[in-house]
């Protein structure tokens, strides 16, 4: 995000000394302290975004934090395993490459989980040849608000 703030290119900076080449010697002490403001304010910005990104990345965190503990209990009631997302996806975040598969009776349900969370799953083995069905997340969400956990409970499952 912030962090790919891309220094000035040397291009760049020819085409800025060229402008300054420009200003006539009795304006270039104005024009430089103009020029360090707007750097200083810019500057400014920059922090501001940068701190505005961390909470968003905490918060983000957290939400997901929270998503994994409830995935957990799903996998302390429903057949459960681990699963890899396919090495070959080579734009696929390779921190979130876990996926956690719950086999409700409603069908499958997927979420991909970040290596930082595996550890909330480790009573879970890994199924490498257990496919995705290719449910949607829409169509996960759906099949898990549809689930009857009591009546399932019952059957002793």
């Amino acid at each position: 995000m912030t962090d790919k703030i891309k220094p000035f290119t040397n291009e760049e900076l020819a085409e800025y000394d060229r402008m300054y080449a420009d200003i006539p010697d009795e304006h270039k002490h104005d024009t430089l302290m103009r020029l360090r403001e707007t750097i200083r304010q810019r500057d400014a910005e920059i922090a501001e975004l940068r701190k505005r990104c961390e909470a968003g990345e905490t918060a983000k965190n957290s939400a997901y934090s929270e998503r994994n503990k409830m995935v957990c209990f799903l996998t302390l009631i429903y057949p459960s395993h681990l699963k890899k997302h396919p090495e070959s996806d080579i734009d696929w975040d390779r921190g979130w490459m876990n996926i956690v598969c719950v086999h409700s009776p409603m069908g499958q349900l997927t979420w991909h989980i970040h290596d930082s969370e595996c550890q909330m799953f480790s009573h879970l083995e890994q199924f490498p040849d257990c496919e995705w069905d290719g449910h949607t997340t829409e169509e996960k969400y759906h099949r898990l608000m549809n689930v009857n956990t009591a009546a399932f409970l019952k059957e002793g499952k």
